[in-house]
């Protein structure tokens, strides 16, 4: 799309609404006719706007979300999106907001197992629907082996409880060479949902694929799968799929002033960038208060500006970087630049940064602008 930016707008995140329908129909096609997606929309739907994305994923059939807080959950109710939300992380304070919103939480240890119990008991509510992390691997929340005979014992003693699913999470799943730890983590699933199945009025949904595991193992797609960064159309740089992708969110700052530099002048901070030969830099509006990594600087990441890849000169400072226009003769102050998006790949600037496509993404900060593109 052609990006409009006003002479020295703010650095601008924008969230393409087309790509997400993209990327949505392109992982359905992966399923089997009757696996649910579960659209994660966390952490502010991966920084690419969970409200405008939610309402979106509800126009498009999806029926199920997940968000790691109860917060993010009430954001959503609030402005109108439906659906099942799970919440991932939940505590005992949250119950009543959860209640009141329609929330569902997620429940992976036996002590707020026991509290959640006992607050539907308090409060006379039967049936709502909850959610069971099983820990086959990852050692995060969920539970454990340990756990399993106490968890059966509370299920079949509180009948007035509703289980919807059952989930684990997968570590590793991209990593071919982890495959034998990953089989581990579902032949562990199975024998543990069958178990507890058998201890429940009637089986109930089970999920363990995330968006690399939609991919290479399509054999445990169960009744539904967890589709998180791939949504965004990112993350799987390692799969051939991600040539399949777009990305849902494209990152801009524009240019504040352009200078000519003599070659060997020190440029910024710790006078650490110059360039070779006689040239001309541009100052951009964005920092690392913006989310551009400091890691960044210094030729480690280039920036696009039409067809050019410019790199950054010297440091990453907190509200701007300069960047090496040499080979640009036709910008002018205001001219938009894209930092990260369609022709300038996140996980490019994540690799600079050392660190990966999802920090970048949910690193945007409060005073990066927001758009919406349908």
């Amino acid at each position: 799309m052609d990006v409009y930016m006003s002479d020295f707008a703010p650095a601008t995140a924008i969230t393409h609404l087309d790509n997400l329908r993209h990327n949505l129909s392109y992982f359905r096609s992966l399923l089997s006719e009757n696996t649910r997606v579960m659209a994660m929309v966390k952490s502010n739907a991966y920084g690419s706007s969970a409200v405008e994305v939610g309402r979106e994923l509800n126009r498009l059939g999806v029926r199920d979300l997940g968000v790691a807080y109860t917060y993010e959950g009430k954001e959503l109710r609030t402005h109108g999106v439906s659906g099942s939300i799970m919440v991932m992380n939940p505590v005992p304070g949250d119950f009543p907001d959860l209640i009141n919103h329609q929330l569902e939480p997620e429940l992976s240890n036996m002590e707020i197992l026991t509290k959640w119990v006992n607050f539907i008991s308090r409060e006379k509510i039967a049936n709502y629907p909850v959610h069971l992390e099983l820990d086959t691997g990852m050692r995060r929340l969920g539970f454990d082996n340990n756990d399993l005979g106490s968890l059966v014992e509370v299920l079949c003693a509180t009948p007035s409880m509703q289980v919807k699913s059952v989930f684990s999470h997968l570590s590793s799943s991209p990593t071919s060479e982890k495959d034998a730890f990953t089989k581990s983590q579902f032949n562990l699933f199975e024998e543990w949902t069958a178990l507890i199945n058998r201890n429940l009025p009637k089986p109930v949904t089970r999920h363990i694929l995330n968006s690399a595991g939609i991919v290479r193992f399509p054999e445990y797609q169960y009744d539904m799968v967890r589709l998180g960064i791939g949504l965004y159309g990112v993350g799987l740089e390692s799969l051939s799929v991600h040539e399949d992708l777009r990305p849902v969110q494209s990152l801009y700052a524009s240019i504040s002033q352009i200078k000519k530099v003599s070659a060997g002048e020190s440029i910024g901070y710790e006078q650490n960038g110059q360039l070779q030969s006689d040239g001309k830099i541009a100052v951009l509006n964005i920092g690392y208060a913006d989310g551009v990594p400091r890691l960044a600087g210094n030729g480690r990441f280039s920036v696009r500006i039409g067809k050019v890849l410019c790199p950054v000169v010297g440091n990453v400072c907190m509200d701007m970087i300069m960047v090496d226009i040499s080979n640009c003769p036709d910008v002018t102050a205001g001219t938009p630049v894209e930092i990260y998006g369609q022709n300038n790949p996140v996980h490019h600037l994540a690799n600079a940064g050392n660190t990966i496509p999802y920090e970048i993404l949910t690193g945007n900060r409060k005073r990066v602008h927001r758009l919406i593109a349908e």
